[in-house]
């Protein structure tokens, strides 16, 4: 990477900060998760892809919080 490389991507990132400065909570947890690293045994991988695979629980009382029309439009 040459210095004017370097030097566009650090303003760059120096922007990015200033703007989220508001927003602290959530680039820390943005970045907390996009660096997540975590290992598995194959059993454990295999678990988890089925995991993946299946379809979602149905939870009804979530069902009804994301249908019930009061939730969004404040009636």
């Amino acid at each position: 990477m040459n210095s004017d490389s370097f030097n566009e991507l650090k303003e760059s990132l120096n922007q990015t900060i200033e703007h989220a400065k508001g927003e602290r909570d959530d680039l820390r947890t943005t970045v907390c998760f996009d660096n997540a690293h975590f290992v598995l045994n194959s059993e454990q991988l295999r678990s988890f892809n089925e995991k993946l695979a299946a379809p979602p629980p149905s939870i009804p009382a979530l069902r009804k919080l994301l249908n019930d029309e009061d939730v969004f439009n404040g009636k």
